[in-house]
């Protein structure tokens, strides 16, 4: 039990992390593409990641999409 929920939150916390690292990213690139202003919130860039993120973790691992059955 102990050992789950210390997977858990290292997992959370890792994730977090890329959140934060892939939002500086693409705000940097898009501000420095012009197309955002700089009154353009970083913490909105997180929410828009992570909402664009969170779909493709409901889509499961690539042997869910190339299942061939040959029987």
């Amino acid at each position: 039990m102990l050992c789950t929920v210390c997977i858990c939150l290292t997992l959370y916390g890792a994730g977090c992390v890329f959140i934060v690292l892939i939002s500086q990213l693409v705000h940097s690139l898009l501000m420095e593409a012009g197309a955002i202003d700089k009154d353009f919130s970083f913490c909105l860039m997180m929410l828009i990641v992570a909402a664009f993120l969170t779909p493709l973790t409901w889509l499961g691992t690539p042997k869910d999409f190339w299942y061939v059955n040959f029987s």
